[in-house]
């Protein structure tokens, strides 16, 4: 079974629900956010950490 994105990893229900935002206490000096989700059919709760993705930005000069 392939498990979609916000599914419950324990049932597999789309009825998940976000119960806690903060951010993260990270050793790293890469700046998370941890969410606290439930699930609303079988009660699981687990966290999720979403991390920014670096994107390096590039100049170029041209002659117009």
């Amino acid at each position: 079974m392939k498990r979609r994105k916000g599914n419950c990893p324990a049932c597999g229900s789309g009825e998940v629900r976000m119960t806690e935002t903060r951010q993260a206490r990270r050793p790293s000096k890469i700046p998370a956010i941890r969410r606290r989700r439930i699930c609303g059919a079988c009660k699981h709760r687990w966290s999720t950490y979403e991390v920014a993705e670096s994107v390096v930005l590039r100049a170029e000069a041209f002659d117009a």
